[in-house]
């Protein structure tokens, strides 16, 4: 891309091309991601799209068979994880459907596949017109509702069966937001204030006094929590690097635990890595 701000369709050429990377070529997408040189909103799109597109791999990967004529695995790696970009898009409800479908078939061109653009908004308007009847079938599997390997949700139905349903769901859950309150700059109950009046939900831990947990993890539209900047440490609770940026609308991205489950579109740990994240605040 130039050094100039991507157009909408470049973003999502780029989010289809790292998600190929991950899913075909099995590269980790911490290394791919290491040296995007796009900033900003673009970088946000992008690594949303990529995320988003991941987290639900197993569950689009089977909306795509019911879709095409040809099995997913024997379309071009880049065209069809563009395809898995689209229908993310599609599903997540965060782009308006038509912007989604618009930009996702201009994409195909900044990717080479101009002769595919009728393919790919075919395949997009199909999905619209037969959503409701589509999501039936295929979230009539339980592994594929909830986007993991069938082998883990068997080893899981059988370990944990009364609370196989709820483990899976919350392995899709985004991890909370942690703050530690920097002492020497405020107090715990001053930017627990602050917060709440940004729109935020706050809990303290019982177990580590300077932490607060916030939702939504996201900051709200109208807030403006560049007050607390100082005053309080994102991350870990024990963290002491200071923030050196506001908390800022922006997608959420889920840690390093997806990269580990998702780089080769076959592994997904839930339980233990979920505890870490869960806990990561306190230790």
């Amino acid at each position: 891309m130039s050094a100039r701000t991507p157009t909408p369709a470049q973003i999502r050429a780029a989010a289809a091309t790292l998600v190929a990377g991950t899913l075909s070529a099995g590269r980790s997408l911490d290394e791919l991601l290491a040296n995007d040189p796009d900033e900003g909103s673009a970088r946000g799109l992008k690594r949303s799209l990529v995320y988003g597109t991941l987290r639900w791999h197993f569950r689009i990967a089977e909306i795509l068979r019911r879709l095409t004529d040809r099995p997913p695995e024997q379309l071009q790696p880049r065209l069809r994880a563009l395809l898995e970009v689209g229908l993310f898009q599609l599903l997540s409800g965060e782009t308006a459907p038509h912007a989604a479908v618009a930009e996702t078939v201009s994409a195909a061109r900044e990717l080479g596949h101009a002769r595919a653009a009728g393919f790919v908004n075919a395949v997009l308007r199909r999905f619209q017109r037969e959503r409701d009847a589509l999501l039936a079938a295929v979230d009539a599997d339980l592994a594929v509702r909830t986007a993991h390997p069938a082998w883990f949700v068997e080893c899981v139905q059988r370990e944990r069966p009364a609370e196989a349903v709820t483990i899976l769901e919350a392995n899709n859950a985004h991890p909370p937001m942690w703050l530690r309150v920097n002492r020497r700059r405020s107090s715990v109950p001053a930017c627990t204030d602050a917060l709440a009046a940004a729109g935020f939900e706050v809990e303290r831990h019982p177990f580590a006094p300077d932490a607060l947990r916030i939702e939504p993890a996201a900051c709200p539209a109208n807030a403006d929590p560049c007050s607390m900047q100082t005053k309080t440490d994102t991350g870990p609770a024990s963290s002491g690097s200071p923030v050196s940026q506001p908390l800022t609308p922006g997608p959420q991205r889920r840690p390093a635990a997806l990269e580990h489950r998702r780089q080769r579109g076959r592994t997904k740990q839930p339980g233990r890595r979920r505890a870490q994240r869960e806990t990561r605040g306190v230790a």
